[in-house]
């Protein structure tokens, strides 16, 4: 009921002469408290839908991006100092409005296509049944998604439980990333880097390389977001932020994307820093450790959903489950592929 009426004002207002920029959703409190119950920023959620993801999914049946915002910001009773609250809607909106992205990187190589993969389950389908998405990067800092087809899953992780591609699944994927790479750039990239959160499998791998056989230079990467290790200064100060630690024997790094920064002289969180692992295939991988660092430090300043200096994840990973939570809603499905929406701000 609540959801219906949404979807009429939002379908009355984007239909209006000229239509909006963005739509902001303001949810009432009495709904909020019906359908969370007592749980303090508790996700509106049911069985088989997600109130926010629906309401995204309706802006982007109208062609528009919509802001959601609930009442605990409306009664200053957020958790963020308001500064923050308003920082953040003001880039989120600049960016959702399109009239040009917050910030750009000025470190991103030319002629490079940089892809993020991850997987969602479709609600309302077969258990065994997954679907893909891309996140695509290019040096200009435009970006789009990808949606691949449903697939079965060859198998799966037994310490995670993640999601592996089989062979020609992964090469249908990366040969749509590049053709669609190559249509908005008037050529294609000459070096291909995938980063995924699970780890690279034979046949996902083979798969991939087949996809990209005409790519030049190639870097599959597997970023996972915890690791036991820890680091101690000497100083007053936790660890700077880009530090890297190179574990002898090992194929992997520890890298800081959140930590101590001179520039402005802070600590953005709380907490001890915790660095992420960053583990380059050891048979595809053209750069260098230190490339590879940099570009993900790069990424994790990329978010325009927050006005924070920086995330500990790189977008390319890190924004993947806002995307697949969207996309897993049954309502995704009717987005004909002419109106399926490539950009990230339909998403945040």
């Amino acid at each position: 009921m609540a959801l219906d009426n949404i979807e009429y004002h939002i379908e009355n207002v984007c239909s209006t002469t000229p239509s909006p920029d963005v739509v902001i959703v303001s949810i009432p409190p009495e709904l909020v408290e019906i359908l969370t119950g007592d749980k303090k920023g508790g996700r509106i959620r049911t069985k088989d839908t997600d109130f926010r993801s629906r309401i995204k999914l309706l802006g982007m049946l109208n062609e528009t991006p919509t802001q959601l915002i609930g009442p605990d910001t409306l009664r200053d009773e957020d958790v963020q100092p308001r500064r923050e609250v308003a920082w953040n809607l003001a880039v989120g909106l600049l960016y959702k409005a399109r009239r040009g992205r917050p910030w750009k990187l000025t470190e991103l190589k030319s002629r490079t296509c940089y892809v993020g993969v991850s997987f969602y389950d479709e609600r309302g389908t077969d258990s065994d049944t997954r679907a893909s998405i891309a996140q695509v990067f290019m040096e200009t800092g435009e970006n789009f998604v990808i949606r691949g087809d449903p697939v079965k899953d060859i198998a799966s992780d037994k310490d995670t439980g993640r999601t592996h591609l089989n062979r020609e699944d992964a090469k249908q994927l990366i040969e749509t990333i590049l053709r669609r790479f190559g249509d908005r750039q008037g050529e294609m990239p000459e070096r291909l880097v995938i980063h995924k959160s699970s780890n690279f499998w034979e046949k996902e791998t083979e798969g991939f390389k087949d996809g990209s056989s005409e790519v030049a230079a190639r870097d599959f990467i597997t970023i996972r977001e915890r690791h036991p290790i820890r680091l101690f200064s000497n100083t007053q100060y936790p660890p700077l932020r880009g530090t890297v630690v190179l574990p002898p024997g090992k194929k992997e790094y520890y890298l800081y994307t959140k930590g101590f920064v001179p520039e402005i002289s802070a600590y953005d969180d709380s907490g001890m820093p915790k660095p992420i692992v960053v583990r380059p295939h050891s048979e595809v991988q053209s750069a260098s450790y230190r490339e590879i660092c940099e570009e993900i430090l790069s990424f994790s300043k990329l978010d325009w959903n927050s006005s924070d200096f920086c995330k500990k994840l790189p977008v390319t990973v890190g924004i993947a489950d806002a995307v697949s939570d969207i996309l897993a809603e049954p309502l995704a499905g009717e987005l004909p592929e002419e109106m399926f929406p490539y950009h990230y701000y339909y998403y945040m």
